[in-house]
């Protein structure tokens, strides 16, 4: 994409909004110690932000639609784009949060993330538990799904004991092999791989401390465990988020690439790019990365439905996690965390982020020529998208 004037100067009114509604959010928080519960609207940015602040959502809205109505005369089309979806969304977050906005679950992933809000069906999940039962079968496990799916996890389990050890060597093979597709900007000191216990997630990226973080209450396959790492760090989170910080630090770039912003129009292709990363360094080719590939799409898949039958169907906690075992293989408690983690307040609808930004990342990546493949990466890491200015490459 290409940047003017007008769009670096819009840009730092934006992070002006972002910081005051995350002030704003915060000062009614009462703090609880979990991580996930007690997160704002966006973590400290990836340079520092401009000092301005607005005080209440009212002026932060007008703001907003200021910068909007700014994005006319800006030169990209594809940078319009994103931007408008981006602000579009944010005004819905903070109609949600500020103004108690009582839309319905699919409006809300509709506004906020812009992407397809309707759930996975019974048919599509079932065509790819068939898929899996037939990957399974050509590597000799027999026996109905699940059974095949059981003896093929206890074969490749990374014992509980070897965990910090085969995460780090992991984490020093992803990182070689980031750089081999262009990623330089990557910071020099190895990141600090944490254990951590009854939290709602896998794995966490703590850009700012350098750290990540790995459930240590849950099971790992070494395909796995590899997915998570890279999806997490190289060529992943850190990777992603290292970019555009020396890209901010080097003013290439408009200070909204300083933010993660949760459940907005930029979620999907951030953890849609994280999903695909072992695919951009060829690191997923053995049939037992290929079995776990898939399982990922159903797990991804059964989280966006789940998520649904949440908040939309007002279903009861049981009755989604059992769809969350049956659907996606798993055990209680993965279940559990990923349930946990679609219950927080800024969560409720983020679920479907990660298959609707899995889906495009990887619709776009087998479009492009390998002679494009690097303009591909470029257009991907050092530049802000939602899925529909993510499709706009050509």
């Amino acid at each position: 994409m290409h940047y003017d004037k007008k769009d670096f100067a819009l840009a730092k009114k934006y992070a002006e909004a972002v910081m005051s509604m995350n002030e704003l959010y915060a000062a009614g928080l009462q703090p609880s110690g979990d991580m996930v519960a007690d997160e704002v609207f966006a973590p400290p940015p990836l340079a520092p932000p401009p000092p301005g602040r607005i005080g209440a959502w009212p002026e932060i809205a007008a703001l907003l639609r200021e910068i909007y109505d700014g994005y006319t005369a800006c030169g990209d089309e594809r940078r319009v784009s994103y931007m408008r979806e981006q602000i579009l969304s944010l005004l819905a977050l903070g109609r949600w949060v500020f103004q108690a906005d009582d839309a319905p679950y699919m409006q809300k992933v509709a506004d906020l993330l812009r992407v397809d809000p309707t759930p996975v069906t019974r048919p599509e999940i079932e065509a790819d538990h068939r898929a899996l039962a037939a990957l399974l079968t050509d590597g000799g496990y027999r026996g109905d799904l699940p059974a095949q799916f059981r003896a093929w996890r206890e074969n490749n389990l990374t014992p509980a004991a070897e965990l910090p050890a085969a995460a780090a060597a992991l984490l020093a093979e992803a990182k070689e092999r980031a750089c081999s597709i262009g990623l330089d900007a990557l910071r020099a000191e190895t990141p600090e791989i944490v254990i951590v216990h009854d939290v709602p997630y896998q794995g966490y990226c703590d850009f700012e401390r350098g750290r990540v973080y790995l459930n240590g209450d849950l099971r790992y396959t070494r395909p796995g465990l590899k997915r998570l790492i890279c999806h997490e760090t190289y060529p992943g989170h850190l990777a992603h988020m290292e970019t555009r910080r020396a890209l901010l630090l080097a003013e290439k770039i408009p200070f909204d690439a300083a933010f993660v912003v949760v459940c907005t129009a930029s979620s999907p292709v951030f953890e849609g790019l994280a999903d695909n990363c072992l695919d951009f360094v060829g690191w997923g080719e053995s049939r037992d990365d290929r079995v776990n590939a898939l399982y990922e799409d159903i797990r991804a898949k059964a989280c966006l439905t789940a998520s649904y039958m949440l908040w939309e169907e007002r279903r009861d906690r049981g009755d989604t996690a059992a769809y969350l075992r049956r659907a996606a293989l798993a055990d209680e408690d993965w279940a559990e965390a990923r349930l946990r983690l679609m219950t927080y307040p800024l969560r409720r609808p983020f679920l479907p982020a990660y298959w609707r930004g899995s889906e495009a990342v990887r619709a776009l990546r087998r479009r492009t020529s390998p002679n494009r493949f690097p303009a591909f990466i470029r257009y991907l890491y050092e530049n802000m998208h939602s899925v529909n200015s993510l499709r706009k490459f050509v």
